[in-house]
């Protein structure tokens, strides 16, 4: 019988205690955090950053694509301790240099490959028998040690959650670990959590805003075009301003939600979209210590501005956010949506050009048009209203522009593929290591990285893994 969410959240803070903890109050000097550019990287970090902060740590953090391929280097002469955020595990061969060097410590939920190094201190949901992939993020990880290192101290628990959502833990409503989060989120007063429409901004930002800004999924007309959501509303007859201020999805009626819900299915499947109401409503978290009317107020959009910060290059501003600072980090961080935004909106414009249909699996082919970075949030999307039946996987290749040669590919598991109990990381894992990459990642999502020469062998692998 598997132990109730309590009790597992319990066994990581248990485990945390005995060995990163203790670790992290012996050191006094400088340390290196290393972690991903996703929303689940900078969440992390900000949890890790905030600990460091509380503990008087002065530290200097870092976001990267990959895994390096020697850690130590990034320690120079002056670190004594180097911290590894949501990577790691899968490249613990990697990290023996570093602990001959200075302690360190690893924080993450990804699948562990070989034998954690001596002089490491790692802590990882799977080697508790947790599900890393479902039910806590590498941000909740992070929550954990947080609570085993101060148990007192503050409990920033929203950002464990900001990573799972970024992680795709909450399609279906947070489980394990991430339950227990929730719960203890919600009963700080901290977070509150009701179905609704999931449209950017939440349920109390500017409806005009809203419809304008979401691109997951994308509104044919509508996303991107401030004309467009207005026309949106105008044939709805929902008035954009409610007396003095903006209508928010919050003001309306449940007529006037089915009809906005109706109509954006219509739209969807206008433009070849399969989409269904259950795909567009769902739970929405919302941060209570917020205000009305901020873009971080929802849980789910805090979680889109992270990975937009990331994916384009300004995780420092995502991490400033995630330290509770605003003003002009949150200016910065609105002027790095817009352009994630622009960027998204022009290729989801092409993407039916770029697409194809091999076996089980779209392919979306970005090269020359799509930023590296980018194919993840491509991927999601695509992978949430795929143009036909039949396809369980999505994979979008993109150029790696530090390395010429190689392709970055993101994969992701449709809902028909999660049903068949396909898995991506290990898909990605095993076609790396035979076209002589690198890649892995979770169940439903993986990314992996090959020579540009065998890509027509990646699909042909993955088109065959997928056949029934």
């Amino acid at each position: 019988m598997q132990a109730e969410p309590s009790e597992r959240f319990r066994l990581l803070v248990e485990r945390a205690a005995s060995g990163p903890a203790s670790a992290l109050r012996e050191v006094s000097g400088p340390a290196r955090l290393l972690s991903h550019i996703d929303a689940d990287g900078i969440s992390s970090a900000s949890v890790l950053a905030w600990l460091l902060l509380e503990l008087r740590i002065p530290f200097h953090a870092s976001f990267v694509k990959r895994f390096p391929e020697d850690p130590a280097k990034e320690l120079g002469e002056s670190y004594g301790l180097l911290i590894v955020s949501d990577m790691g595990s899968g490249y613990r061969e990697r990290l023996s240099g570093a602990a001959s060097r200075a302690r360190v410590i690893v924080v993450d939920h990804h699948e562990p490959v070989g034998e954690t190094p001596e002089g490491v201190e790692e802590l990882n949901p799977h080697d508790l028998g947790i599900d890393g992939g479902q039910e806590v993020s590498a941000a909740g990880v992070a929550y954990a040690l947080f609570r085993a290192t101060l148990p007192d101290g503050p409990r920033p628990a929203h950002l464990a959650l900001l990573g799972a959502i970024g992680d795709v833990q909450s399609r279906n409503g947070f489980s394990g670990v991430n339950e227990e989060i929730l719960r203890q989120a919600t009963e700080m007063g901290l977070v509150e959590a009701h179905t609704e429409l999931r449209l950017f901004g939440g349920p109390e930002y500017p409806l005009l805003l809203a419809l304008e800004r979401t691109v997951d999924p994308p509104i044919p007309g509508v996303s991107g075009s401030s004309s467009g959501a207005l026309e949106i509303l105008e044939s709805l007859d929902i008035p954009p301003k409610t007396g003095d201020r903006m209508t928010t999805l919050s003001d309306l009626t449940e007529e006037q939600r089915r009809a906005l819900l109706s109509e954006i299915v219509k739209r969807l499947a206008a433009w070849g979209q399969r989409a269904s109401p259950d795909q567009l409503l769902g739970t929405v978290y919302t941060l209570l210590t917020e205000p009305p009317g901020s873009p971080l107020r929802d849980l789910g959009t805090f979680a889109t501005v992270l990975n937009a910060c990331g994916r384009m290059g300004r995780a420092d501003v995502g991490l400033a956010l995630g330290l509770g600072r605003r003003g002009r980090a949150l200016e910065a961080a609105n002027r790095v949506l817009s352009e994630y935004r622009r960027e998204l909106a022009q290729f989801l414009d092409v993407l039916s050009e770029v697409q194809r249909v091999e076996g089980g699996v779209l392919f979306v082919d970005g090269r020359g048009r799509l930023r590296d970075t980018l194919t993840s949030p491509v991927a999601s999307i695509a992978a949430r209203s795929p143009p036909e039946e039949g396809v369980l996987l999505v994979a979008v290749a993109a150029e790696e522009p530090e390395n010429p040669g190689r392709v970055k590919l993101s994969l992701r598991l449709t809902q028909e593929g999660g049903e068949s109990g396909l898995d991506a990381g290990e898909l990605a894992s095993r076609a790396a290591a035979e076209l002589g990459g690198e890649g892995g990642g979770h169940s439903a999502a993986a990314g992996l990285s090959i020579p540009a020469s065998e890509l027509q062998r990646l699909l042909a692998l993955l088109a065959e893994s997928t056949r029934r």
